[in-house]
């Protein structure tokens, strides 16, 4: 007879990290559970719940900037306004 054991749930894929802290958030307010159990059943690490996403210092001027280069240029893909000597120095990788 084959051993019947507890299936492994899959992770949903297409759900955001900031969708999956939610749904842990309500599992943890509706059922009383802890953190950890919650993030257990719901196949999430618990870093994810803990560390918040932190963004560039200067992401909104980023922003702005790109924003004011699609109005001049147009049907430009992204790739093509963010090329450095368009918006200059300001487009760098973080970790560099």
């Amino acid at each position: 007879m084959p051993r019947i054991g507890r299936r492994k749930a899959t992770r949903i894929p297409h759900l955001s990290p900031a969708c999956r802290r939610a749904c842990v958030d309500h599992v943890r307010g509706e059922l009383g559970v802890s953190e950890g159990r919650a993030c257990q059943v719901l196949r999430q690490h618990r870093s994810t719940q803990r560390k918040l996403p932190q963004g560039r210092a200067d992401e909104d001027r980023l922003v702005a900037d790109m924003i004011e280069l699609a109005r001049q240029y147009g049907r430009y893909g992204y790739r093509s306004l963010a090329a450095p000597d368009r918006l200059g120095s300001a487009w760098k990788n973080a970790k560099t």
